[in-house]
């Protein structure tokens, strides 16, 4: 790759940087552009072959192309509240678009247009916000909404996504199915809140909109204070669509998805170009910082995006899901035509940006790093060491070298199944491939133990940040019944007054992480919690613990079904902690059962069989664990409707593994903000033995 910099651009750069009037007097304006599900391919200067990006090929010139720029998650909410704090979003909490607590108050940390409006500069946000609009109840977070946190002009969408043609027939039904305002809200720099845009044209194509209504903000403060602009596209998200004269452009592109792709890249290309020209014509090319990157990588399966070397897509910490396009542009500042292969992140941008406004040094509450020294001053290239976090995933990226804990296994781009825990030297195997996976024991540790300190440091660093996060209200308590030696627990799943649930089925709605990759969720008082492992999740209740342990016999009951096909569903009981308890399940769509234990987040099979038949998802069905004597378990499965025994089984565990612990409820796949499994009811019966034999 070329590394090297022209002496005489570098010099050039020095003197413009360091000169009269140095940058800090020179104040620039401050552009993001961030694209919103982007591939790691999919722009020409990238690789992408089968449409071209003249536009931000052209920017790429102009500056900086960073072949290995990170942003710090692999899903947008998350991305875009690291982005927007220089904070690893980890670190306060917020795991998932709806497992998190919004943005750590103003007082803990100053997001980027916070920290510009106090240095001056007028602050707009146009597109896509999408940072603590839902929180773990499903409810908006107060206090987080863009105008709240920084800026003086916004335009944005509703939520993470939008119809492309929001005010077309079509795009109101769609908008009013998915229980979103069709609207665009917006608020004026001299207006106090935001109002809806009405009366717009059904023709109005919302990446085209949002490239004009930049353009304004740019000619309405082309002689102002400097401003900061943060130009946060939507496109190429879901639902794909484009404009009809682009579909046709791109026709020969086999694959229909892919076409459309195509077309919105085309629409997107141009508004960026559209952009940069109105910078020229105002004059404002040369104070003018732009940056360009996506917020994650490219979702293949939905948009059909490429990530095109690299393994895996969205939702990965492998480099697919991360690794994005990254671009840097300050013309007369930043040297031109560079492509540079050290590592950056997202998180780079605050403290870049902040400092090239006049400040030497941002709070050391932020973990980016300011990256002008290096591009304007020949200094050494800064030290990478990343890490990331999301729902049950990490990584960790030192140098050339890497270790990825995700999940799952994922396939490289030519369709090889890749390891989910892997180590990898990048330089010598960027798609993590496990014929080439790291072999030095020595440098797998170093990686290990340094993604492991920074996890518990995480955890610690929530506390300071964010610390009413680890606090979930749950609503009122779930009383224990203690009558005769007997301990009753019942929950109907199905109360108002019950936050955790409506009619039992958004649950998820509340879940948050408080310890990354596996753990326990959050527990008020006697009420029901989660607790999660790194592919199991579990529904239960704190006051548990004292009526289930050895010496009590128990029978544990629960109705529920499954919202969807290939899904576990079951009960789990002795829980001993996140990584060790016994789970009942079965599986929808297909006639498996299975009594397991989690030994250190292992499976281990103690019974399995089939029915005749397969479990139907939406069909509830009645679990039954009955326990007489210590590691020796009854089971039953019946189809409440039916009222016909689907199983009907004894089952011992031999190496006595667990006895005593939590019960409750457990659904497979852990991390999903949409609840797979309803709940229906739950009960628990436990005795002392000595009085059930007497």
């Amino acid at each position: 790759m070329n590394i090297g910099k022209s002496a005489f651009m570098r010099l050039i750069a020095i003197c413009l940087f360091f000169g009269v009037g140095n940058v800090v007097a020179e104040r620039p304006n401050v552009l993001v552009i961030l694209a919103d599900d982007l591939g790691y391919h999919d722009l020409s200067c990238q690789g992408a072959d089968d449409f071209s990006t003249p536009n931000i090929d052209q920017l790429a010139a102009s500056g900086v192309r960073f072949t290995d720029g990170y942003v710090s998650a692999p899903q947008c909410g998350p991305s875009r509240a690291g982005l927007m704090t220089g904070i690893s979003q980890s670190r306060f909490g917020y795991l998932d678009n709806y497992m998190h607590g919004g943005l750590p108050s103003k007082d803990a940390a100053q997001t980027l247009p916070e920290q510009m409006r106090a240095l001056g500069y007028v602050t707009g946000i146009i597109g896509k916000w999408h940072i603590g609009d839902l929180d773990n109840h499903g409810s908006e977070v107060s206090g987080n909404k863009p105008w709240e946190r920084g800026f003086d002009c916004t335009l944005t969408i509703s939520g993470g996504l939008s119809h492309y043609f929001p005010y077309s027939a079509e795009g109101i039904q769609w908008m009013t199915t998915a229980h979103r305002d069709h609207r665009l809200e917006q608020k004026l720099e001299n207006e106090k809140a935001p109002r809806f845009v009405d009366g717009l044209p059904a023709d109005t194509y919302l990446t085209d909109y949002f490239s004009t209504q930049a353009g304004s903000f740019i000619r309405r403060h082309a002689d102002d204070a400097p401003w900061f602009l943060y130009l946060s596209y939507n496109a190429p998200h879901t639902p794909v669509s484009a404009k009809e004269e682009l579909l046709q452009k791109y026709q020969n592109i086999p694959d229909e998805t892919r076409r459309t792709l195509a077309a919105m890249m085309d629409s997107l290309d141009q508004g960026v170009g559209n952009v940069l020209r109105v910078l020229e014509e105002t004059g404002q090319a040369r104070r003018t910082l732009v940056w360009f990157l996506s917020d994650n990588g490219g979702p293949t399966h939905h948009n059909a995006s490429r990530n095109d070397p690299f393994s895996g897509k969205k939702g990965d910490v492998h480099e697919g899901g991360i690794r994005v396009p990254f671009m840097i542009s300050w013309p007369g500042v930043i040297a031109p035509n560079q492509v540079v292969d050290v590592p950056v992140t997202s998180l780079d941008i605050l403290p870049t940006s902040v400092r090239a406004a006049g400040v030497q040094s941002v709070p050391a509450v932020h973990d980016g790093r300011n990256l002008l020294p290096w591009l304007t001053d020949n200094e050494p290239a800064p030290e990478a060491e990343l890490f990331w976090s999301w729902r049950n995933k990490s990584a960790v990226r030192m140098g050339r070298l890497k270790e990825t804990r995700n999940e799952n296994a994922v396939l490289s781009a030519d369709g090889t199944e890749v390891p989910g825990h892997i180590f990898s030297d990048l330089k010598d195997n960027p798609q993590e491939l496990a014929v080439n996976a790291l072999k030095s024991p020595e440098r797998k540790q170093r990686l290990s133990r340094a993604l492991d300190r920074w996890l518990s440091r995480v955890v610690e660093d929530q506390e300071t940040l964010m610390p009413a996060s680890d606090h979930v209200v749950f609503g009122p308590d779930i009383p224990l019944v203690q009558q005769e030696g007997s301990t009753w627990f019942e929950d109907e799943f199905r109360r108002n007054d019950t936050a955790y649930s409506t009619d039992g089925r958004v649950i998820g709605m509340l879940w948050r992480n408080s310890v990354p990759f596996a753990s326990k969720w959050g527990i008020v008082n006697d009420a029901a919690g989660v607790l999660t492992t790194a592919n199991n999740t579990v529904l239960y209740t704190k006051s548990l613990e004292t009526v289930s342990g050895e010496g009590r016999s128990f029978s544990l009951q629960a109705d529920l079904a499954a919202q969807f096909d290939n899904v576990w569903s079951g009960v789990a009981f002795h829980v001993q902690d996140s990584d060790n308890f016994y789970m009942f399940r079965f599986k929808s769509g297909f006639p498996n059962w299975h009594l397991f234990k989690v030994v250190n987040r292992e499976s281990f099979k103690i019974k399995s069989g089939e029915i005749s038949g397969d479990f139907l998802k939406d069909r509830v069905y009645t679990l039954n664990v009955t326990s007489l004597e210590p590691f020796c378990f009854d089971l039953r499965i019946a189809d409440k409707e039916a009222g016909n025994v689907l199983v009907e089984e004894s089952a011992e565990d031999t190496e006595k593994s667990f006895c005593g612990g939590y019960a409750g409820l457990y659904q497979g796949s852990s991390g999903t903000a949409v609840p797979k499994v309803c709940f229906e009811s739950f009960y628990l019966k436990t005795e002392t033995r000595q009085q059930k034999d007497n």
